[in-house]
């Protein structure tokens, strides 16, 4: 099966993603569906600029990952990695530029996406950039300690601004970066 992208959706992300559409009465879910998907594909362009492979594509609770082969430096994942968020941005720009309330909403979550995309917290293209530039391990440890303090600022929002979104983030980073040792 050479030469095929093979596509996964996870069964926690039909629920999630059922459970917010299904709640959302704002737009938002529409509008961040092209965000997402011009910036997934930034990563897409500079990984085959580079030679790799990709994989597969799959949408997970934990987001959308691009799994790919092929020998491609670390420098060379680094600017795969910053794509996503360099593409994210001039959607975000361009978006907001339209002038139309849609693109206006998908902008402004382009850019909350491309700002949250690159905290120094893995899953995340900001975690992984850390683990290109200082290694794994080192990044696992950058990554837990960010964690703890999202999970602070979240549980700090909530309880003095009655903010539940920050706390549900921050318990999403944590999980994924406590919940397997």
């Amino acid at each position: 099966m050479t030469g095929r992208v093979k596509y996964k959706i996870s069964a926690g992300a039909i629920v999630l993603f059922s459970l917010i559409f299904f709640f959302d009465d704002t737009g938002a879910v529409s509008a961040m569906i092209p965000a997402a998907a011009i910036h997934e594909l930034g990563h897409l362009i500079a990984l085959r600029h580079y030679g790799a492979r990709v994989k597969s594509f799959g949408l997970s609770a934990f987001g959308l990952e691009i799994e790919y082969s092929g020998l491609i430096s670390n420098k060379h994942t680094a600017i795969s990695l910053i794509a996503g968020p360099l593409f994210g941005g001039v959607w975000a720009a361009a978006a907001m530029a339209a002038g139309t309330p849609f693109f206006a909403l998908s902008g402004a979550i382009s850019l909350m996406l491309t700002v949250f995309n690159l905290l120094p917290v893995l899953p995340l293209d900001g975690g992984r950039l850390i683990s290109c530039i200082f290694g794994e391990e080192k990044a696992k440890r950058i990554s837990r300690v960010v964690a703890i303090m999202m999970l602070a600022l979240g549980v700090l929002a909530l309880t003095a601004f009655r903010l539940p979104s920050l706390l549900m983030i921050s318990v999403w980073i944590f999980v994924y970066n406590f919940g397997s040792t």
